[in-house]
């Protein structure tokens, strides 16, 4: 059976396929019994890295990974980097959330989800990048137009200060189009060196839940959840569970925008 499932990941990576690599970041507020601030990247569906507000240098989640991060020192102090400056903008936004939205108290997600996708067969590649606010899109990046689509009225504000800021927007299209596919090529090759020279395979934490929003987060067209969750209090976890497509679009600003 071990040796099926080896070959099964290996010709994963060996045929035609479309590979992805997602960031999924959470921030929530009055929720007791977990980080204030979750990262987790996640490439071919399966989490590589995490980091949380209590443990701000990602943990690899796979053996290839780890290799990657012990022989690239300098790719993990950027992912430390990220993990401290999200945690922070994303802590000031979920406040000025909660104020656009007239709110006091209760239990508040703030949750963005950005990546990108690559055939290796026809080489076409795509990219995605969106905010979510109580399980409710809130804003979403249209490549084409490279303009932001704002669903709620509470982000109309936010979507013209964007769109008025070309230098940005353009940031996000060489991202996307040039930065996140190098990024996940790289990742696609180590995984495959890695399973050729060991023959192992790190299967991730198992997810078990404590967290999810009532309604549903990111994009309400895709019916997709998002829950945060806690094999234990030092190594939380976001898991992500697809009933549907996200929009697509990139994102790597040093800071997260602010709404």
């Amino acid at each position: 059976m071990k040796t099926f499932i080896l070959l099964s990941v290996l010709l994963h990576f060996a045929i035609p396929v479309k590979h992805s690599l997602k960031y999924i970041l959470t921030s929530s507020y009055g929720v007791r019994g977990v980080p204030q601030f979750v990262a987790v990247a996640v490439v071919d569906e399966v989490p590589m890295a995490h980091c949380d507000s209590n443990r701000q240098i990602p943990r690899a989640k796979t053996d290839w990974m780890e290799r990657f991060f012990k022989e690239k020192i300098e790719r993990l102090q950027w992912y430390t980097n990220r993990c401290t400056d999200n945690e922070y903008d994303f802590k000031d936004t979920i406040n000025s959330l909660m104020s656009r939205f007239n709110q006091t108290g209760g239990v508040h997600i703030f949750q963005r989800m950005n990546g990108c996708e690559w055939d290796d067969e026809t080489g076409n590649t795509n990219g995605f990048n969106q905010y979510g606010y109580d399980g409710e899109d809130f804003l979403a990046f249209d490549q084409t137009t490279l303009t932001w689509i704002a669903p709620k009225p509470q982000a109309v504000i936010t979507k013209h200060k964007w769109d008025r800021n070309i230098d940005k927007i353009m940031l996000w299209k060489n991202a996307l189009n040039h930065k996140c596919i190098q990024c996940l090529k790289e990742y696609v090759e180590y995984a495959k060196t890695s399973l050729q020279r060991t023959g192992r395979i790190t299967r991730p934490d198992t997810f078990p839940q404590c967290l999810s929003s009532q309604k549903t987060p990111l994009l309400s067209q895709s019916a997709a959840t998002l829950q945060v969750s806690t094999p234990d209090s030092s190594h939380p976890h976001l898991e992500e569970r697809r009933r549907g497509e996200f929009m697509r679009t990139w994102s790597t600003e040093k800071d997260s925008p602010q709404p």
